[in-house]
């Protein structure tokens, strides 16, 4: 199981809050370099997807996605409602 940022959610979630990756690091205690490998394609855990959604005050299906996909299966493209 992987879980991975849905790359244009979670951006715009942090850009509505105003936050530069440095506020939500305080805010989460994830560091900045972690949230911009998150942002830029890199899974991380359970735990941390929480503490992120957590502080951006989103759900968190919202921005990340639970896959046992490869992330290239998905990369360049947000969930589309049919």
């Amino acid at each position: 199981m992987k879980i991975y940022a849905k790359r244009a959610e979670f951006k715009r979630a942090r850009a509505l809050k105003g936050y530069k990756q440095v506020k939500l690091e305080k805010l989460s205690s994830v560091g900045a370099a972690y949230i911009s490998q998150i942002e830029n394609g890199a899974s991380c855990s359970v735990e941390t997807a929480k503490k992120l959604a957590d502080a951006l005050g989103v759900e968190f299906d919202d921005i990340f996605l639970i896959t046992d996909s490869h992330r290239s299966d998905f990369a360049h493209s947000s969930e589309h409602s049919a």
